[in-house]
């Protein structure tokens, strides 16, 4: 089925005055409902700057909520064609005039099924609750995925991501920023340059999780009674091991903890690796 061509252009007045700052106000998005799509169609969100959440529901239509600046540097607009949605806000780097403080903040509603892409810079993005897929792309914002289900890319350069309480294919690659993990399961894979790699859970049978970094440190706290096969090893970072039933030595640390029912792989050229668990 074709969907009209339909856009929604957006834009408001600012005003100058002799103060240090401009309120540009704000404006409530007023055209929420968007008409359905198929699960095969794409979901593009291109936001540079601000606040962006993305939430499963269980309504059948897709929702654009939120509030955006009224200045019209701003260019807003949301498109529906045959191949699917395309969401834009693109709002301006500069110094005079101050810019607006958080000039875009929007919900997007999403039934379980879709394929989303996130492309933003500085602009932050939350996950909640969403089974589907997703590919994210951010230059300096943090990601969140929480409660997600499915299939998810995540490429983060300075910005940090976390994904907690979600299962599925997740992979996140970063260059500088924190990648969290938090009761992640399925076949979970992060990967950094410099940045810090943290890891606390329990893996379950069937559970593959690798970590790989080069010169940032990766630290793995284990919770409960953790079923594992592990293997543990760095080119020159210390290797920090606390669990006596492994082999250990300072660049490596490798077995069995319970019955191995899940794997974790982890490696780093120079960065330190601490392997723990809960007290």
């Amino acid at each position: 089925m074709k969907f009209p061509s339909a856009i929604l252009f957006l834009s408001g007045v600012f005003f100058l005055c002799s103060c240090s700052t401009v309120d540009a106000g704000r404006v409530t998005i007023s055209s929420p409902k968007i008409a359905q799509l198929n699960t095969d169609h794409l979901i593009k969100i291109e936001v540079n700057t601000g606040e962006v959440l993305i939430v499963g529901t269980q309504d059948r239509d897709i929702q654009v909520l939120g509030s955006i600046t009224s200045d019209p540097a701003l260019t807003y607009a949301v498109e529906q064609s045959d191949t699917g949605l395309h969401i834009l806000a693109q709002y301006p780097k500069r110094i005079f005039p101050p810019p607006a403080s958080n000039p875009v903040d929007l919900e997007i509603r999403v039934p379980p099924g879709y394929q989303i892409q996130f492309i933003g810079e500085d602009a932050n993005l939350a996950v909640r609750n969403y089974s589907g897929k997703l590919d994210v792309s951010s230059t300096a914002g943090d990601v969140l995925l929480d409660g997600f289900t499915g299939s998810a890319s995540i490429k983060a350069n300075r910005g940090d991501v976390t994904l907690r309480a979600s299962q599925g294919e997740l992979y996140a690659l970063g260059n500088y920023g924190l990648l969290a993990l938090e009761e992640v399961h399925g076949q979970v894979s992060a990967s950094t340059i410099m940045g810090t790699i943290r890891y606390r859970g329990t893996g379950l049978p069937g559970d593959a999780l690798h970590f790989e970094s080069d010169h940032g440190p990766i630290e793995i706290t284990l919770a409960g009674q953790p079923d594992l096969s592990v293997k543990v090893n760095s080119t020159s970072g210390d290797v920090v091991c606390m669990f006596s039933a492994l082999v250990r030595d300072p660049r490596t640390c490798s077995g069995i903890l319970g019955n191995g029912s899940a794997q974790l792989d982890v490696r780093t050229v120079s960065g330190a690796i601490t392997f723990q668990q809960v007290p």
